[in-house]
């Protein structure tokens, strides 16, 4: 088996093999196609646009003329201080090597090959029990559990009934950079500090995360973001359905049990029937959400590595020991250093020459 960068090659094999790799790999082909054309312009493209180019990696697990795996990843920041791994896909069975060593493989050579990553994500089913196992062996811990709810289908303006007005104060207003200190700031509030060192956002960063049509419910007189309802950009499948994931503020408000029926009608345009992903929700949340007929379709586990964490103790033991030589005479067990003798005062009556 050979694990390599993605090329045209391999899309040709990928048409080749039977139906089943052909119908999980139908979605990601427009863009495995427009990454490699990207990939011979990517070095003009990154020094006129540095920003406008995330550079992913898409890598293949290759046996002879079959492709057995795919695995893409992106950074998810600016920085590319943190990494994310996007799609994995098993399509095809090895002939002398079994799964779990195949994505095992996959992997660890894409986190061998992003040079300066201080840390690497990655989301899961819950259900999927292999996944978390695999992720588990290759240094991965769990740092947040989500839910993810369908909302129901959004009715013709001809037909729904008229939702009741905001409460006085709060306005819906869409997540620009006019608005991002406040987006900033509801999303530090939702967001353990643990995960929000590892992924090592900035203001640009979150702009990049909030796709078009992304909104805020904001207090006018405290000047302050109460929920949020942002499109979740999909590089790997534009068109697919659209996932949505809505932020509130830790402290239940009152005002949210109207504010978020308005967050929700206004949702993103291409998103009337969609999936909304709901990080650790209350009872209040989870309750609102089920009388607005929203129904539970799955959770999520994100599953964090961090690389610096290992560099820091690798370097620290080599400190640890050069202080032991240094104080090795004055800790205890040893041979105690004399001490040296004081000059006795001169006695009355003695002269000094």
């Amino acid at each position: 088996m050979v694990v390599e960068t993605l090329d045209p090659s391999h899309l040709a094999l990928i048409a080749a093999q039977p139906s089943p790799a052909l119908q999980e790999t139908a979605p990601l082909i427009p863009h495995l196609r427009r990454w490699l054309l990207g990939a011979s312009l990517r070095p003009i493209l990154t020094a006129l646009l540095p920003f406008a180019t995330h550079q992913e990696l898409i890598l293949t697990a290759r046996e002879g003329n079959r492709v057995l795996a795919l695995c893409c990843c992106s950074p998810a920041n600016r920085r590319r201080s943190c990494w994310q791994l996007d799609d994995r896909l098993v399509l095809a069975a090895s002939a002398t090597l079994p799964r779990r060593q195949v994505e095992r493989s996959l992997l660890q050579e894409a986190m061998h090959r992003v040079q300066g990553a201080g840390s690497w994500m990655a989301r899961i089913d819950a259900a999927d029990g292999d996944g978390l196992s695999l992720l588990r062996e290759l240094g991965y811990q769990s740092l947040r559990h989500s839910s993810l709810w369908s909302l129901p289908a959004v009715a013709p303006r001809s037909t729904r009934p008229p939702l009741p007005p905001l409460p006085d104060g709060l306005e819906l207003m869409p997540i620009d950079r006019s608005q991002l200190n406040l987006f900033r700031q509801l999303e530090q509030s939702a967001c353990p500090p643990a995960l929000r060192e590892l992924l090592d956002r900035r203001l640009e960063d979150l702009l990049d995360q909030c796709g078009r049509g992304s909104r805020l419910l904001v207090d006018r007189r405290r000047q302050t973001a109460l929920a949020a309802l942002r499109r979740i950009p999909d590089r790997w499948r534009p068109a697919g359905p659209a996932t949505l994931e809505l932020l509130c503020h830790r402290a239940w408000d009152s005002r949210l049990d109207q504010g978020l029926a308005w967050l929700l009608q206004v949702r993103p345009r291409g998103a009337s029937s969609a999936v909304v992903r709901v990080d650790d929700p209350c009872g209040e949340l989870r309750s609102w959400l089920t009388r607005h007929d929203c129904e539970p379709v799955g959770d999520e586990v994100l599953m964090a590595r961090s690389v610096w964490r290992r560099q820091q103790r690798a370097h620290a033991v080599p400190a640890t020991r050069r202080l032991e030589v240094m104080l090795g005479k004055l800790q205890p067990g040893r041979t105690p250093l004399p001490t040296p003798a004081t000059p006795l005062p001169p006695s009355p009556g003695t002269l000094l020459r």
